[in-house]
């Protein structure tokens, strides 16, 4: 990790911070439509939302793999580089509570066999660990790797960014008003 400020409960609160306020204006989108649009559809990515909204909340979903999978915070971090390219790739998905947990175990579970050096776990352990099927986890794997283009290598530069701006959002996420 390029800085320290950014320790693991604080990347969670930050992240699950971020994915609440971007639910809290989707939700009312994907309300809307209530069809999956085109793209979505074609890319494969309705496999991600469930028929209903998981019930545990993002910020202790985020916490329960970081805890039970040991990944590092670093892998958080290109989790959500990764989940920005999916979602610049696909601008019709839209984050929302019926798929924010499958995207984001698998996004986290992409970055931390791509980038953690410390990666040993399965991806029968990752299913396990967010209760859904093996074979579940190995198809969001795929679709996921699809919906971004294979595009894993995150250059030093990107990664410091993606950084900055989670830093930056700490004061805005939880002092404003």
């Amino acid at each position: 990790m390029a800085r320290g400020d950014l320790s693991s409960p604080l990347i969670v609160s930050v992240l699950a911070a971020l994915f609440k306020r971007t639910i809290r204006n989707n939700d009312p989108i994907a309300a809307f439509s209530g069809q999956p649009v085109p793209e979505a559809a074609k890319l494969g990515a309705t496999i991600f939302s469930g028929e209903d909204k998981v019930e545990i909340p993002i910020e202790f979903y985020l916490h329960k793999i970081l805890v039970n999978t040991f990944c590092s915070p670093s892998s958080y971090v290109v989790a959500f580089i990764y989940l920005d390219r999916f979602f610049n790739r696909h601008p019709s998905v839209l984050l929302n509570s019926c798929n924010v947990h499958r995207l984001v175990v698998t996004a986290i579970l992409t970055a931390v066999k791509f980038s953690d050096e410390s990666y040993n776990d399965t991806n029968a352990y990752y299913a396990k660990v967010a209760e859904i099927s093996l074979c579940e986890m190995n198809e969001l794997e795929v679709c996921f790797l699809f919906g971004v283009q294979f595009d894993l290598h995150v250059r030093v530069d990107v990664y410091d960014a993606y950084y900055s701006f989670l830093e930056s959002q700490i004061e805005s996420l939880f002092f404003d008003t």
